[in-house]
């Protein structure tokens, strides 16, 4: 006497066996099975392998279905600065520092933060293990460059001491204060928008203290 048995899973393409011998890929239609009570073994690489025991009944269709649940690993991610956004194969998963659970397998993360080059690192995450990433994110920067009539006027940017103009750098891009000053001249002051790979132009004349 015989039975059959209907096996369907989420997601799919779940390997079956019943009573430890292998009889299909979901969905699939087990044929043939003896009658009584019968171990159904659903694995899938990359989810927890799950059993019910189901009744087959002579002529009768019993039908199984199983909601595979996934492995998963633990990430701690750091960075310096903190406050960067953390994506993970491109879904958020919060703000540096934290932690989240992920599934097993190599794992895309991404760092960005506004003034701040994005970065990615690839780590393999293990079953019940705790992956640690910490990351040291590079300010983006562009280029200025000062000069002054008459020249040897202290370049100041948002109050640090830059050089002498005339005078070449990099800083942090954004809104910038650059303050041109010089002995027996009026102190300058200039608001400058600096971008990524450009340079900047900034050219005063100087007005002499009368």
């Amino acid at each position: 006497m015989a039975g059959s048995i209907k096996c369907i899973s989420t997601p799919t393409a779940a390997t079956v066996k019943v009573d430890g011998v292998l009889k299909g890929i979901t969905p699939c239609i087990i044929s043939n099975v003896a009658v009584g009570t019968r171990s159904v073994q659903f694995s899938k690489s990359g989810y927890l392998t799950q059993t019910k025991n189901v009744t087959v009944t002579a002529g009768g269709s019993a039908n199984v279905y199983m909601t595979m649940v996934v492995h998963t690993g633990g990430v701690k991610c750091t960075s310096t600065p903190s406050g960067a956004s953390v994506k993970v194969d491109g879904a958020l998963k919060g703000t540096t520092p934290c932690a989240f659970n992920v599934p097993i397998g190599t794992r895309s993360i991404q760092f960005s933060k506004s003034g701040y080059l994005t970065k990615t690192v690839n780590v393999t995450v293990s079953t019940g293990g705790v992956k640690t990433v910490d990351v040291t994110l590079v300010i983006l920067t562009g280029g200025v460059k000062c000069t002054s009539t008459p020249s040897g006027a202290s370049v100041k940017v948002d109050g640090a001491l830059k050089g002498t103009t005339p005078c070449a750098f990099n800083i942090p891009i954004g809104t910038r204060s650059i303050r041109f000053s010089k002995t027996n001249y009026v102190t300058q002051t200039k608001s400058i928008t600096v971008s990524t790979g450009k340079v900047q132009n900034v050219n005063v004349t100087l007005v002499a203290v009368t």
